[in-house]
């Protein structure tokens, strides 16, 4: 019996300490990794937890290849500028998308736009920080003013189409300096540098989308800037849709191969949130047909759908975990894993990935 067991104890610890090795603790938000200047964020009651990966990754980015590390990206403002709205379906909204927004329309300060929001902004209910979001955007909607509906029939309609597109151009100007001259009375004053021409210029918008995310630039103010020459391209892959492919063992290759380069980044990762509830056992993700992943992950409440960034892994008890930073606050707890005062989790690697849809980095 000796004989048998001692080999197999051999065979055992090999293969730990193989597994150990492809575990070593990394941690990027220690030192001087690429998270070490980035705070814990709180997405509230928005359900933008994509934009805010998406921000962190960015940050990271540029803070680890020669950028302002005192400067970080507004979440929010990226949410309104990839959908017009703080509110997300969730339905693959993956990181890329944020990031590309912020390609298309700027890279808006976190301090001069959601800590405003945050901090400062009180209408419909100044009790509640947590909705000061949804309570900024239903304030915006309110001032917006739809233009006269397009009705070609005939010569006269055209004409009288045309006559109520300019009176509704001249009333906009009107509402527009009104707002300009009342953006105390309205909350707003403590958005600093909003000029009358950007406001003008978003009353004007055609549609409510374009009016929205042309108001939230203008909030910006000068704390808005094009960055689209010094972003990276965003590399993303789906397990929604290529099921077969992207599969857990893959994820996690990936992710280790990230995790360990010369100057990690942080991993946008799409996944069932409901595991930061439950154990190691859960699994969220169900196949479907055809290689897709089952329209009840999308659908129903099992899963989830839930977007944060890997930052970090450590071997705990001959299992490798990994770093999330979540975007639930700093005090944010877990009743079946372990967290910090920064906003982090550790969750079991294989659990974790069973559960992943997604997976997001920057080259």
């Amino acid at each position: 019996m000796n004989f048998f067991k001692k080999p197999f104890s051999i065979f055992i610890l090999i293969m730990a300490s193989a597994y150990g090795a492809e575990c070593s603790t990394i941690d990027l938000d220690k030192g001087n990794g690429s998270m070490a200047n980035i705070p814990p964020l709180n997405q509230h009651y928005t359900n933008t937890c994509y934009a805010h990966a998406g921000a962190v990754m960015l940050d990271a980015w540029l803070h680890s290849h020669g950028g302002d590390r005192t400067k970080l990206t507004s979440p929010l403002a990226t949410a309104v500028f990839n959908n017009g709205d703080m509110m997300s379906m969730g339905l693959g909204n993956i990181s890329c998308a944020a990031i590309d927004s912020i390609d298309d329309y700027g890279r808006c300060e976190k301090n001069g736009f959601d800590d405003k929001v945050w901090n400062d902004f009180k209408f419909f209910d100044p009790i509640s920080p947590s909705q000061r979001a949804t309570d900024i955007m239903k304030l915006l909607g309110e001032l917006y003013v739809k233009p006269p509906r397009k009705r070609f029939s005939s010569k006269s309609n055209g004409f009288s189409q045309n006559r109520k597109l300019r009176k509704w151009k001249k009333e906009n100007k009107i509402r527009a300096q009104k707002i300009y001259c009342s953006m105390d009375s309205l909350s707003l004053g403590t958005f600093s540098n909003v000029s009358l021409e950007s406001l003008e210029d978003a009353m004007a918008s055609i549609s409510k989308e374009t009016y929205y995310k042309k108001m939230i630039q203008t909030l910006c103010g000068n704390k808005i800037e094009d960055i689209s020459d010094d972003i990276p391209s965003c590399n993303s892959s789906k397990r929604i849709l290529h099921a077969e492919d992207r599969t857990p063992k893959n994820f996690k290759k990936k992710i280790h191969e990230i995790l360990e380069s010369d100057n990690p980044q942080p991993i946008g990762v799409g996944y069932c949130g409901n595991l930061l509830y439950k154990g190691k056992d859960f699994r969220g993700f169900k196949k479907g047909v055809l290689g897709f992943v089952s329209l009840d992950v999308l659908t129903g409440s099992d899963c989830g759908l839930h977007e944060s960034v890997v930052i970090g892994r450590k071997m705990v008890n001959g299992r490798c975990q990994l770093k999330i930073r979540n975007s639930w606050g700093a005090d944010a707890t877990y009743p079946r894993w372990e967290s910090d005062n920064n906003g982090n989790v550790w969750v079991d690697e294989e659990t974790f990935t069973q559960n992943m849809g997604s997976l997001t980095y920057l080259e």
